[in-house]
């Protein structure tokens, strides 16, 4: 991240406005078992883009090794076949989220496999049939917000706060680990006018 070539301070109702708005996502996000419909109501409601459709934009396509702790939530043994896939979830130009996804291959069919290998779905659209559920692991805030009038608003970080969840099956057993991290974009007056990140 570059440095901002503006220094215009926000006033303190807007920059409460933003930590309100903030919060109001995460509420959104852990009280529902799929982010994918809630930064789509999220991007139509705020006006982010028409449509308001989200797209899962492949970042890298090597294998990112799962941690110790993710194979721990997958239930998973040296012989099992993980997955993963890293996207930056788009509503038009605007990206809402980076997210990386570690998922069991012996959990989804093979034609949900096929379609998170060559399109660009998100995942829980994908995997919607599974009737999953959501279980938080951790919320991390990256942003705490400064009501100090004396210090600049922008820029503000690229990330806002990062999100760890399980998803299991209606069965129980857990299929997929993510951890998303909330670009500063899906608020309004959050991107540094002068730079984007994306």
């Amino acid at each position: 991240m570059g440095g901002c070539a503006s220094n215009s301070l926000l006033p303190e109702t807007e920059h409460r406005s933003l930590e309100t708005e903030m919060l109001r996502l995460e509420v959104e996000l852990l009280s529902h078992n799929s982010a994918t419909l809630v930064l789509q109501d999220w991007c139509r409601s705020h006006g982010i883009s028409v449509p308001s459709s989200l797209v899962a934009e492949p970042l890298e396509k090597s294998l990112k090794p799962p941690s110790k702790e993710v194979l721990a939530w997958l239930r998973a043994t040296p012989e099992t076949d993980i997955h993963h896939r890293r996207v930056a979830l788009r509503c038009g130009p605007v990206v809402l989220s980076i997210a990386d996804n570690w998922f069991r291959a012996d959990a989804l069919s093979p034609a949900m496999l096929n379609t998170l290998a060559t399109t660009r779905e998100p995942f829980g659209t994908v995997v919607k049939p599974l009737g999953f559920q959501r279980q938080l692991l951790h919320l991390r805030p990256l942003w705490i917000p400064d009501r100090n009038l004396n210090v600049p608003t922008y820029p503000l970080p690229a990330f806002l706060f990062e999100i760890s969840a399980v998803l299991k099956n209606q069965a129980g057993d857990p299929f997929s680990v993510v951890i998303e991290r909330y670009t500063r974009d899906v608020l309004p007056l959050g991107a540094d006018p002068s730079k984007k990140s994306w």
